[in-house]
């Protein structure tokens, strides 16, 4: 069995919209650095990726895509692909927009 960790600093632009309060929220500063966090076992065959974001929320559409582009570098099975938000309003607005993913930090 393999185990690895990675860590990647997700911090917005300054300007960048902010995700919830129903208002229009720009990035002004950091206070707290916000991270993506990913924890990867193997074992044999089989690999588990455990991903938690640093954000308000992921709507369904863009953690499907996010876990297809993953599998697709990868070779870890979309199946075993789990991701998670930790619901922080100080992160940015993921989301889909004319059909493409709207999330500056992920080179998909």
């Amino acid at each position: 069995m393999q185990v690895g960790f990675a860590r990647v600093n997700v911090n917005l632009q300054m300007g960048m919209e902010m995700r919830g309060y129903y208002q229009s929220r720009k990035a002004i500063g950091v206070l707290d650095d916000l991270e993506l966090n990913v924890v990867a076992v193997n074992h044999g065959d089989d690999t588990v990726l455990i991903m938690a974001l640093d954000n308000c929320d992921m709507p369904t559409d863009f953690a499907l895509q996010l876990r297809t582009a993953i599998s697709e570098k990868t070779s870890v099975q979309t199946e075993t692909i789990y991701i998670h938000s930790i619901h922080t309003h100080t992160g940015l607005d993921l989301s889909i927009k004319n059909g493409r993913l709207v999330a500056p930090f992920f080179c998909l």
